[in-house]
């Protein structure tokens, strides 16, 4: 990616007429990590663009007297972090970009369900507070599971209680039953923020298999507000702030889709 940058540079160098440059690297951790090379090589991408930015004389830069501007865009945590930790190295600035807003993320279900022709009455509601303007996760929904949220949940649930047994382990407790007695004493309803602060999770294996996430930089569009949004973490999946809270309420790991469907049809009619 170092090479065909170099050779990039000096094509924008030699180009006539042309005085403003926007270089675009779009999804370069998953490129990165599906090729096994890993998250250091995003690191040193942008590390190397900081270093080229930095205070040069207009004309030194290796793309000459161009004004350039470049985007780097990731969706792994680990690289997001890395974005952050060179935060003003070079101009380098983070930026969050969230799902779609309710209402757009609403329209487009109704095109989807209107494009495969299909019956099934799902509550906007139900679909919002589950899914959080997540496309892809709609797509998922629809394509994979007919739309059945029951079934959809079941990998959700086991994601959840798996990351659970670990937090157990990472805080020393006897069991996972333990681990969320104590969500449901110290903060009663997991909002992400009070994970964190208010019964003591560990955050690494939450943001590691992209449950939370971290919000940082500056936010591009308007984070939602409801219970999954915090102020500095929020779940990346709405559905897993549900699966987390019908877990407490019935004090088991051990729940199904159709519970927690119910637990998120008695908070939206309550």
């Amino acid at each position: 990616m170092i090479e065909l940058a170099k050779v990039l540079w000096n094509y924008i160098r030699e180009l006539h007429g042309v005085n403003n440059v926007l270089i675009i690297h779009d999804d370069l951790d998953r490129w990165f990590m599906s090729g096994g090379v890993g998250r250091g090589a995003v690191q040193e991408l942008i590390t190397m663009y900081a270093g080229e930015f930095e205070g040069k004389p207009l004309g030194e830069a290796p793309w000459g007297d161009k004004y350039v501007k470049v985007f780097i865009s990731i969706s792994d945590q680990s690289a997001a972090e890395l974005a952050w930790r060179y935060r003003g190295k070079g101009g380098l600035m983070t930026m969050l970009l969230w799902n779609l807003p309710r209402d757009a993320f609403l329209d487009v279900a109704h095109d989807v369900k209107k494009q495969l022709m299909s019956n099934v009455d799902i509550e906007h509601s139900l679909l919002w507070q589950l899914l959080g303007g997540n496309v892809r996760a709609l797509m998922d929904l629809a394509t994979n599971y007919n739309w059945d949220l029951g079934t959809w949940l079941k990998g959700i649930i086991n994601h959840v209680r798996n990351l659970m047994y670990r937090e157990a382990l990472i805080l020393n407790l006897p069991d996972v039953s333990t681990l969320i007695a104590r969500i449901r004493f110290k903060v009663g309803e997991p909002r992400p923020d009070d994970l964190m602060y208010g019964a003591m999770l560990s955050d690494e294996p939450l943001i590691e298999d992209n449950v939370l996430m971290r919000i940082i930089g500056k936010s591009l569009s308007q984070l939602p507000s409801e219970e999954w949004v915090g102020g500095d973490y929020a779940y990346q999946l709405p559905a897993y702030y549900w699966v987390l809270e019908t877990m407490i309420n019935k004090g088991s790991i051990n729940i199904t889709g159709e519970e927690v469907v119910n637990e998120l049809t008695k908070y939206l009619h309550k």
